[in-house]
């Protein structure tokens, strides 16, 4: 007798971290790095005048 085991062999594809969230439902404002500058350079206060928040999927992936 012989039996079939679909998931013998198999690989699993590897989901990326962010699978586990849903979706956004809304685009987040973009701003650039000279924007943020000139923020701080006026003395905004990061938390107080403006919360800056990474967004971006792969950030980690150009600093490995």
């Amino acid at each position: 007798m012989t039996t079939s085991n679909p998931g013998l062999g198999a690989k699993e594809v590897e989901k990326p971290w962010h699978a586990a969230y849903p979706a956004p439902k809304t685009t987040a404002a973009v701003i650039t790095r000279d924007k943020l500058l000139s923020w701080l350079n006026q003395g905004l206060v990061a938390g107080v005048d403006f919360v800056l928040v990474d967004l971006r999927r792969t950030d980690f992936e150009s600093y490995a």
